[in-house]
């Protein structure tokens, strides 16, 4: 997931120390989770991942989303938007971020309010100076998500004047199902991780 204080660096050495090879892609970083469910989707992927500069201008053709990671467990919600196209990680530090502990789903109908809170805070803080998109791709991810959760994300999304469209087919895997595509991918195109 995405967190503070957790640099790229970091994830690289560790990997250098425990002599790991990282699979690189078609980028130096490794990927967060909204980057994995997003291609676990098989949502920003190429057609022809042999040939980096055809996927590239493929890549540039795809369509442009705008992107909200609802991660809900037992323990705990994280919220994590962000404008994609390509399954692709970029590394910026400025990302938008939402995290709660107490609103785990432990007690799902008294903490769908709150999470639609949440999902309509983080939306408005991040689109506060620039006009809101129509519409919002929602990937859940987790715990097995119900239909309280995933009516809070649209009422919430109502609430700002936007559309929603939600997937939420196996959420406790589709980040595993991305992460696989995305080493598949990069295979043959192994980096040691002293060269990152």
């Amino acid at each position: 997931p995405s967190l503070y204080g957790l640099s790229q660096e970091d994830i690289a050495d560790a990997a250098t120390y425990l002599g790991l090879t990282i699979l690189s892609g078609y980028h130096n970083y490794q990927p967060r989770s909204i980057v994995l469910a997003y291609a676990g989707h098989g949502l920003g992927l190429c057609d022809n991942d042999r040939n980096l500069e055809s996927c590239r201008l493929e890549g540039l053709q795809l369509p442009v989303c705008e992107v909200l990671l609802v991660e809900h467990t037992e323990f705990a919600l994280l919220l994590h938007v962000k404008v994609m196209r390509e399954a692709y990680e970029l590394a910026n530090r400025d990302i938008a971020i939402f995290t709660d502990f107490t609103i785990g789903h432990s007690d799902v109908p008294r903490l769908a309010a709150r999470v639609a809170h949440a999902v309509q805070q983080l939306l408005q803080e991040k689109y506060n100076n620039v006009v809101l998109p129509d519409k919002f791709t929602t990937i859940m991810t987790g715990s097995k998500i119900g239909q309280e959760i995933t009516d809070a994300i649209e009422k919430a999304a109502k609430n700002l004047g936007c559309g929603v469209e939600i997937l939420n087919e196996e959420p406790g895997y589709i980040v595993a199902r991305g992460a696989a595509e995305l080493a598949w991918r990069s295979l043959g195109r192994a980096v040691p991780a002293g060269e990152l």
